[in-house]
């Protein structure tokens, strides 16, 4: 698909497709964009590349060995991979629906 066919398709999907959603808001195993947050300029690829497209795996996340619970907080991984990391609910994302 060419950037133009890119482009055109994109802008024939409804405007809910670009709406933001905070990772609260999410159902497990809803697939997603972390948007960058003010002053986050460190660069990186940009979003579309396969290691920032995220699974919610838990809507709570724990700690230690007595494994606490991580307030507002819950749990995704990239996509393909298995490693997991705990992401705040308030976190701003792009839902991916396909």
């Amino acid at each position: 698909m060419t950037p133009t066919e890119r482009k055109e398709s994109w802008s024939a999907l409804p405007a809910s497709y670009f709406d933001a959603y905070t990772f609260g808001e999410l159902k497990e195993g809803a697939r997603f964009i972390v948007l960058p947050r003010p002053g986050d300029n460190r660069g990186g690829g940009g979003f579309k590349i396969p290691r920032h497209i995220l699974i919610k795996t838990s809507s709570l996340a724990t700690e230690g060995r007595e494994n606490r619970p991580v307030k507002d907080s819950g749990i995704a991984k990239p996509e393909g991979r298995r490693d997991e990391f705990v992401i705040d609910n308030s976190t701003a994302i792009l839902m991916i629906f396909s």
